[in-house]
């Protein structure tokens, strides 16, 4: 089964907490990629966490043709983007990669 990739926009608390969910507790998703704009808050998620890419710019990780869902905390500065069509809140992640029960301290 290929794994559903994801992005994340922002690398804060919040998006550190999404990265390590999704790393760690949904084996049916992948992140290929993280952004914030303190782009050395985003390199060390990635390398902690086996993320490929990272960005600096969210409109790199907009632009990124790998990625079919998108986390990001932000939604009113990429509402009008159309390349992805569904933002997506972990939750609906979850229920999307069909799973049935996770541990997360999100859910």
């Amino acid at each position: 089964m290929e794994k559903l990739k994801v992005g994340i926009i922002g690398a804060g608390r919040i998006g550190q907490v999404h990265a390590k969910s999704i790393t760690y507790h949904i084996p049916q998703a992948e992140i290929v990629a993280i952004s914030d704009i303190f782009v050395d808050g985003a390199k060390k998620v990635a390398e902690e966490l086996g993320i490929p890419n990272y960005y600096q710019d969210y409109h790199e990780i907009l632009n990124n043709p790998e990625i079919q869902r998108l986390i990001s905390e932000k939604q009113q500065k990429i509402a009008a983007h159309q390349r992805i069509p569904m933002r997506i809140s972990l939750a609906r992640l979850l229920r999307q990669a069909s799973i049935s029960s996770v541990k997360s301290p999100l859910i």
